[in-house]
């Protein structure tokens, strides 16, 4: 579900639409989950979150995918709401698809240690083609750009698009469950050709996002994350299982796939916390699919940074009483 285009004619000979999924599939998604969840924005007190991810897929295929990844979110405890902010860039072959969304979450304690949240996300975002890079079988290149297809640009061309995400958590000291339905509008974008023009449709898609820490002792403990994707047609899950050594370094493994169909890669990966502030992880995926025999497999890198959060309940002012001092 990385991409998938599926064209077909509608309205008239001079359009297509094609659809796309929103946001890729990354493999460390467990640790930043307001990247595509916006009712986790912000789910950590007392700090800001800054996060990156970069990933490059399927090594060694020439136009093969890349996705570089941006997030701020933090709490407004006073308010009770969190506020999120996320940038991300997404290369397939010659097509590009550029992203904002800003998250805004508001909660609800169901206990001292537990709370709900809702969220919405804003997007916009920018779809690109390369048309003067297309070569298609019957175009001429000697020293102009016809594709003998009007419905193709012959230039860098660009669409716009604009549409709403939304989602509900649970959150507790040791897990959370988070779910979220994206692209609700499925919005078009439209890219304009020599005469007509190609529609970029976004796929809507559900996702369940859920994460467990289990401590076996004060030094090693476990996680597991489970990421369930579908467009209610096509699904897809990922499992992954970490071992935890003092809260601080970790080593796992990760498994995407639904069916036969859809079985994609596993991937071994390793993190560590340095400090309080500072988070690195690092995943190699194995390719499992048939597209294995001709990639060197998937790289990504996640670091993550927390600052103090300046929009935190502040303790009440002590007023000493004279009488007992």
């Amino acid at each position: 579900m990385k991409y998938r285009f599926i064209a077909f004619f509608i309205f008239s000979i001079h359009t297509i639409i094609t659809t796309a999924q929103n946001y890729p599939q990354l493999a460390l998604n467990y640790l930043n989950a307001q990247s595509t969840q916006p009712a986790m924005a912000g789910s950590v007190n007392n700090a800001a979150i800054i996060s990156t991810h970069l990933r490059f897929q399927w090594v060694g295929i020439i136009g093969a995918p890349a996705t570089q990844y941006l997030s701020m979110h933090m709490p407004i405890m006073p308010l009770r709401t969190g506020l999120g902010l996320n940038l991300y860039n997404d290369v397939l072959g010659l097509h590009r698809y550029s992203n904002m969304s800003i998250d805004i979450s508001y909660y609800v304690s169901l206990s001292k240690n537990s709370k709900i949240s809702l969220g919405i996300r804003n997007h916009i975002g920018q779809f690109a083609l390369r048309g003067d890079k297309i070569i298609t079988p019957e175009g001429n290149y000697e020293n102009i750009v016809n594709h003998a297809d009007n419905l193709l640009p012959i230039t860098m061309s660009h669409g716009m698009n604009y549409d709403i995400s939304a989602g509900i958590s649970y959150l507790n000291p040791t897990m959370y469950i988070s779910l979220a339905a994206q692209n609700i509008f499925e919005s078009i974008s439209r890219i304009d050709g020599v005469n007509g023009s190609i529609l970029y449709a976004q796929d809507r898609t559900i996702q369940l996002l859920a994460n467990k820490n289990i401590d076996f002792n004060k030094k090693w403990g476990m996680n597991i994350n489970l990421s369930f994707l579908t467009n209610l047609d096509v699904h897809q899950t990922f499992f992954n299982i970490n071992c935890v050594f003092q809260h601080n370094i970790w080593l796992g493994a990760a498994f995407r796939g639904y069916n036969s169909k859809t079985i994609d890669a596993m991937s071994p990966s390793l993190g560590m916390k340095i400090g309080d502030k500072y988070t690195i992880a690092y995943t190699y995926e194995v390719g499992l699919s048939s597209l294995k025999s001709v990639h060197k497999g998937t790289h990504e890198l996640f670091l993550n940074f927390q600052i103090h959060n300046i929009f935190v309940n502040k303790p009440p002012k002590v007023i000493n009483n004279p009488r007992i001092i």
